[in-house]
């Protein structure tokens, strides 16, 4: 019994006494470090040769309640003809949370504007970012165009309603609702108000019906159309007093458009050109478009009634055994060239034939065939009808999905009609995906100096990150592909990526987790690997915040895949090493923070584009022949040549 205690009192003895040895050892170990590193200049002090930054992004669409995906660009999105160019990629998307985004995007350096695009019905298509210190922001609460210009468009000859567009000797017939500024925005007082019911939900759902619509009728919705009958708002003949709102939900639109109502006897239906010239017609949005500038989805008009001789004492109530109906001039809001004077389309001189499709550029609801323009829904769930136009037409044909200019009307009693039902169900808001590209680069003779061509390793690689409507990481796919020439390197590397959120890990072949560092390793060396690509993925249950997860990723090479004793990494600039690499090079020979001590070279960088051309094998990357625009951005702190690696060598 006495020889048991005394083995374990000798036993406990020795773990204290190697306890305290180790701690010895350690601080002694930490020592050193500290010594070495109290010997270069502060961190902060080096230039980080980063390409990649956090802006601020800001957005608030004001309108209330809308969830919707968007996407910055880094260059104008759209083409010509307002569509999304071919091939262009955004450098960040995100969800909209009630109409409003604030985050911070993780994109290149070399940004220098920024375009806000979104698909989502109801909101501006693009608008170009606000830009300065504080990063990028758009407010549409601020955005007021040229309102402080002339108020009233010089086509407003009388000062009441309804306000004549025209001298009385034009035969148009045209009139409006409003007066407006320079860039077609109401400016009569208390014309326009924003609308109670959900338009959000709305929109949605408009959105998903078109969309399916398009997919099972090859891409168009022209079959949605319907005749005059079904499409105009017929008052029955028993009911008097029927209230009338317009309300603008969305535009999509090649141009800038007129939209305006007329309204006849029923069974008086206009079918000639003449008939339309004489009846007269009220224009109730003159810039159906977002670029009005303050123009948004909700905003409403109430429709009103002249009486008989189109230009009696106004009154909301229309009475029964009355027709409305509806019209577009396409391309003829005001201040759109060739437009005079601010003015609606030049009629009649160019206020053409509805039958004349070579030369015209008006449409009415009236028409019948192929020359209907109009589309329209009825929603099961708001009551509302909703309107849907074409705006290309006459000498140019459009793509037919009829969302260029839409809006919903609300009659109050509600007048019901034989229209298609959108189904009473707001879709489910579908993740989307965010993809990051680069390529690393990375000098192996660490922590001597080396050669600083930066084509010791290279990794292109892809980070996919899918996120839901609360931009909450459901998973990343990331794919890595060595890209560095057989003879780039003499040591057999390994590449490994250190994260602090691992997630339920999904591993290929010739991969593992080291756990010891938090790491994902390829195991084999990358100088036998070239164009052999590793998928590994990773999913997190919507628990962590899609940009934490882009910039949780501390990428890094193994030197000569030693990971026991003397195991050296190489990281980007300022990164932490792992646990497990030998402190003891840290801050030794050239290092300095991962970069040479003279603060000229890294010895690792990320570089935001794959098809990156590595300098050639002993020179530096700086040389003449290869990047010496890479000098001019190292010598500014980055502040010129930003994108040193599209120019020189890199130029395409």
């Amino acid at each position: 019994m006495n020889l048991l205690r005394g083995i374990a009192r000798g036993t406990t003895l020795l773990l204290l006494l190697g306890a305290i040895a180790s701690c010895a050892e350690k601080d002694l170990y930490n020592s050193d470090e500290d010594a070495r590193k109290s010997k270069l200049p502060s961190e902060d002090s080096y230039f980080g040769f980063q390409l990649r930054g956090n802006i601020p992004l800001n957005v608030d669409y004001a309108a209330s309640g809308f969830v919707g995906n968007v996407e910055v660009y880094a260059e104008d999105p759209l083409d010509a003809s307002g569509k999304l160019k071919e091939g262009i990629t955004p450098i960040y998307k995100a969800f909209t949370g009630n109409g409003k985004i604030s985050a911070t995007m993780y994109v290149p350096t070399a940004v220098k504007e920024a375009y806000l695009y979104t698909k989502r019905m109801g909101l501006p298509r693009c608008v170009k970012l606000t830009g300065n210190a504080n990063g990028f922001s758009y407010d549409a609460n601020k955005v007021v165009g040229s309102r402080t210009r002339a108020a009233a468009a010089k086509g407003v000859l009388n000062d009441k309603l309804p306000y004549q567009l025209a001298p009385e000797d034009r035969v148009d017939n045209m009139y409006s609702l409003c007066t407006w500024d320079v860039n077609g925005f109401p400016t009569t007082a208390n014309y326009l108000s924003k609308t109670s019911y959900d338009m959000s939900g709305l929109t949605a759902r408009v959105q998903a019906f078109l969309e399916k619509n398009r997919v099972e009728n090859n891409g168009k919705n022209e079959n949605l159309r319907i005749d005059a009958n079904k499409l105009n708002i017929t008052i029955p003949d028993n009911i008097d007093g029927t209230k009338i709102e317009v309300s603008f939900v969305d535009e999509n639109g090649a141009f800038q458009n007129v939209f305006g109502y007329y309204y006849y006897k029923t069974g008086s239906a206009p079918t000639t050109r003449e008939d339309f010239l004489n009846i007269k017609k009220y224009v109730i949005f003159p810039n159906a478009s977002y670029d009005s500038y303050d123009l948004k989805c909700g905003d409403t008009a109430k429709l009103l009634f002249f009486g008989k001789d189109g230009i009696s004492t106004p009154t909301e109530d229309f009475p029964g055994g009355y027709t409305i109906g509806w019209f577009l001039i396409s391309n003829g809001a005001p201040g759109v060239a060739p437009n005079y004077s601010d003015n609606i389309a030049r009629i009649p001189g160019e206020y053409v034939s509805i039958q004349d499709q070579s030369t015209r550029n008006i449409c009415l609801s009236n028409e019948a065939g192929d020359d209907r323009q109009f589309i329209t829904l009825y929603d099961e769930t708001s009551k509302l009808l909703v309107v849907g136009i074409e705006d290309e037409f006459g000498k140019t044909t459009g793509d037919n999905d009829f969302d260029d200019v839409m809006f919903c009307v609300r009659t109050t009693p509600e007048i019901e009609g034989d229209r298609p039902s959108i189904p009473d169900e707001t879709p489910e808001v579908k993740p989307e995906t965010e993809t990051i590209v680069g390529t690393l680069a990375f000098e192996d003779n660490w922590p001597k100096a080396g050669d600083y061509d930066m084509n010791d390793v290279i990794i292109e690689y892809k980070r996919a990150i899918t996120y839901d409507k609360d931009n909450k990481a459901i998973k990343v796919e990331e794919s890595f592909t060595p890209k560095q020439k057989d003879n780039a390197a003499i040591y057999d590397n390994v590449f490994a990526y250190q994260v602090d959120d691992m997630g339920s890990v999904t591993l290929p072949a010739g991969c593992e987790i080291e756990n010891g560092s938090r790491s994902i390793v390829i195991t084999k060396g990358v100088k036998y690997l070239q164009n052999q690509t590793f998928t590994i993925t990773r999913e997190f249950g919507s628990s962590i915040d899609k940009d934490k997860v882009k910039t949780d990723f501390n990428p890094y090479t193994i030197i000569k895949g030693i990971r026991g004793a003397g195991r050296a990494e190489v990281h980007l600039p300022k990164k932490s090493p792992t646990d497990l690499i030998d402190r003891s090079k840290l801050y030794s020979e050239s290092d300095a923070y991962f970069i040479d001590k003279d603060g000229k070279y890294p010895f690792a960088i990320d570089i935001p584009i794959v098809g990156f051309i590595p300098a050639d094998e002993t020179k530096q990357i700086d040389s003449a022949g290869q990047y010496p625009s890479f000098k001019t951005w190292v010598n500014s702190n980055g502040s010129q040549a930003a994108d040193w690696y599209l120019k020189d060598k890199g130029a395409k």
